[in-house]
């Protein structure tokens, strides 16, 4: 039986027990498309060796979940997935680091201008990534942020000894920030598979519509 009879409330009979099937029954629909109640089929088949359909005798997995309780499953995950918290994190540090490349893009340095373009583009394809829930534009920000994090530790593994001579704070900036870029890192990520989920997860209510 499809949703939209269920939903309509539109009723029909269990060939099981011969009671009606409606809204108000836990059922199972089966993949051969005919619908029992669900305690009628799983006592059909645990008494069958078969493991058929009551009905036309297609071979049914018994473990085959209703489609009805697997829309509701996926309409909570939905309701559960909160963006709010990483969407806002990005979104500020995309936009102060938008902030600050936009002053450093006033210096007459050959060489400052070019970094701060580059960084300046790279934070606003995060900035639009997070706005607008893209994935790749989101991936793109990821990877900008692994490629900063390997630069600073071959800088600091080569440096070493020289940064440690000179002062140990400057040491522990690097580690700061090596931990920081971490941090980033994980709430890009975990933004990426909270959009993905909840994309996976819509095209399966889809599915069952």
């Amino acid at each position: 039986m499809s949703l939209d009879l269920i939903e309509n409330n539109t009723t029909t009979e269990c060939i099981i027990c011969l009671e009606n099937i409606n809204s108000t029954t836990t059922n199972l629909t089966l993949n051969c498309q005919h619908t029992f109640h669900q305690n009628c089929i799983d006592k059909w088949f645990q008494t069958t060796t078969d493991s058929s359909c009551p009905i036309c005798r297609t071979k049914i997995i018994t473990n085959q979940p209703n489609i009805e309780t697997t829309s509701e499953n996926n309409i909570t995950i939905l309701n559960n997935i909160n963006f709010h918290n990483e969407r806002e994190t990005i979104l500020f540090l995309s936009s102060a680091n938008i902030l600050i490349d936009s002053i450093f893009l006033l210096s007459l340095s050959y060489d400052v201008i070019i970094t701060s373009h580059t960084s300046f583009l790279i934070n606003w394809i995060g900035f639009f990534g997070a706005y607008n829930l893209n994935t790749l534009y989101l991936k793109v920000y990821l990877f900008s942020w692994i490629i900063n994090f390997l630069i600073t530790l071959i800088e600091v593994s080569i440096n070493f000894e020289t940064y440690l001579n000179y002062s140990i704070y400057l040491i522990a900036s690097f580690v700061f920030r090596e931990l920081f870029t971490i941090y980033v890192c994980i709430i890009i990520s975990d933004l990426v598979q909270k959009i993905n989920t909840y994309n996976n997860r819509y095209l399966v209510i889809l599915d069952n519509y």
